[in-house]
C-alpha cells in the first residue's frame, strides 16, 4: 500500500501513513505541510513570541541530544531558540552566529524571546562559565581526574615536585600532569 497523503508514494508503515508522515502524526497530532513548520509546535513558537513573562518557556517538542528544541521548518531541521532569535533579532552575521541565552537554560529547552539575542562564539563561552553550563572539568565527557586531584597536583608542582614523582605518588599518568603543568588543561583552575 501506499501512504495515503497526497504526491507522497512511499509505503505505508502503519495508519494508511508513511514512517515520515506517520511519526509527525505521533509527535505533533498531526500531519501538517511538510514545507513549513505547523501544529502545535507553530502555535507554542507564536504564543512564546507574544509572551511578556521573564520566566523561562521550556520547548515541550521534540529536543536533540543537548537538550536544545528544534523542529523542521521548509523540510531542514532548526533549532527552536534561533528560529525564535531570528524572528525577534533578525538574521546572525558572521561574527554573531551563536544564539546566547541569558537565563543559561538552553540546555533545558529555554525559547523566551527575552533571553535569546545573538553572539559570537566568545561571548557564549563567556555566557556558560557564567552559567555553569561549560564542559570544563569533570563535566567534560572523557575526564580521568577530579577536580580536588587537579588542585592536589597543581600544589605539588608548586612545592617543586617533579611530573614523575606526582605520578608515582598519586598513580596518575605523566601525559595528564604535564597538561596541567603546561596549561594546556585546567587552567581555569587556579
Amino acid at each position: 500500500m501506499i501512504c495515503k497523503i497526497q504526491n507522497c508514494g512511499k509505503r505505508v508503515l502503519a495508519k494508511g501513513l508513511c514512517s515520515m508522515h506517520y511519526s509527525r502524526l505521533r509527535r505533533d497530532g498531526e500531519i501538517g505541510d511538510s514545507q513549513s513548520v505547523y501544529g502545535a509546535p507553530l502555535s507554542f513558537l507564536f504564543a512564546a513570541l507574544k509572551s511578556e513573562t521573564d520566566e523561562c518557556i521550556i520547548w515541550p517538542f521534540c529536543r536533540n541530544h543537548r537538550g536544545y528544541g528544534h523542529l523542521t521548518v521548509d523540510n531542514e531541521h532548526v533549532a527552536a531558540h534561533r528560529f525564535i532569535c531570528e524572528k525577534v533579532n533578525g538574521s546572525s552575521t558572521q561574527e554573531t552566529n551563536w544564539a546566547l541565552h541569558s537565563c543559561g537554560r538552553g540546555e533545558d529547552g529555554c525559547i523566551n524571546p527575552r533571553h535569546i539575542k545573538w553572539g559570537s562564539a566568545k561571548q557564549n563561552a563567556k555566557d556558560r562559565d557564567l552559567h555553569g553550563t561549560s564542559n570544563k572539568g569533570e563535566r567534560q565527557g572523557n575526564v580521568k581526574i577530579t577536580e580536588v586531584e587537579c588542585k592536589k597536583i597543581k600544589q605539588l608542582l608548586l612545592n617543586g615536585l617533579s611530573v614523575s614523582e606526582i605520578s608515582v605518588k598519586l598513580e596518575i599518568s605523566k601525559p595528564i600532569i604535564y597538561g596541567i603543568k603546561s596549561g594546556k588543561t585546567w587552567s581555569w583552575l587556579s
